[in-house]
């Protein structure tokens, strides 16, 4: 399965506009790794010492990233961690009520080029970065709010604009002989347009609440993008 971050805003009276985003967390469609085998204790542990903690760099047009490995020696169930950079010249694309500006709304998701839209992996929104544009989380075996780190003043809640834009998310599957060799034949990373995906939810007294659907603008939006990856290990 994907873990992916997301968030909601609430807009309230022209007047007084309040927008709060809280990041949580998601699950999304099963990892296409996953399968009815399980490894014995003995196979666990050669892939343990294999594929724990390695570290893989992501490159594109435009595109900066880490994948990030964490195995259990034991059951080989894993957590592999995704933290990329995207710069892009993406028009802001969503006006929300009672707001006098627009803010972006896109979703990021990566697949085999073989394959079709459905089994794209790692839908989710790309949240704008204001600081900190070229440098990756510290921690590549980590993610959740890190679209925090590339936006401390909250500048999401103006109209400044950035070309520079943070995916993060999780996948969990058992990790297999062949998984790193899945892992990177997924070399497509596409943009497509949120705004058509977003719903709103009318809280009464003009306030209303806001979220995006990652996983049917991924499959079914319009792709604004589309970039070519290599995977280099470490």
């Amino acid at each position: 399965r994907d873990v992916a971050v997301t968030g909601v805003q609430t807009c309230a009276l022209p007047i007084l506009i309040i927008l709060i985003n809280f990041s949580f967390v998601i699950f999304l469609k099963p990892s296409s790794s996953s399968n009815t085998k399980v490894l014995s204790k003995e196979e666990c542990i050669k892939i343990y010492e294999k594929y724990n903690k390695k570290i893989i760099d992501i490159k594109g047009d435009g595109i900066t990233g880490k994948i990030g490995i964490q195995i259990e020696p034991d059951n080989c169930k894993s957590s592999v961690y995704y933290n990329i950079l995207v710069t892009a010249e993406l028009p802001q694309n969503y006006t929300m009520e009672n707001s006098s500006y627009a803010e972006y709304k896109y979703v990021g998701s990566i697949r085999n080029p073989n394959d079709s839209r459905k089994y794209l992996r790692g839908s989710g929104q790309l949240f704008p970065a204001f600081v900190d544009k070229n440098i990756l989380p510290d921690n590549p075996f980590d993610f959740g709010s890190l679209n925090k780190n590339y936006d401390p003043n909250n500048e999401y809640l103006s109209s400044t604009k950035t070309n520079v834009f943070q995916h993060s998310w999780r996948s969990d599957y058992t990790f297999k002989k062949d998984s790193l060799e899945e892992l990177t034949s997924k070399t497509l990373y596409e943009i497509t347009d949120g705004a058509k995906y977003m719903q709103k939810e009318d809280l009464g007294d003009n306030a209303y609440s806001y979220s995006l659907d990652t996983s049917k603008a991924a499959e079914e939006g319009n792709i604004i993008k589309s970039i070519q990856l290599t995977y280099i290990e470490k």
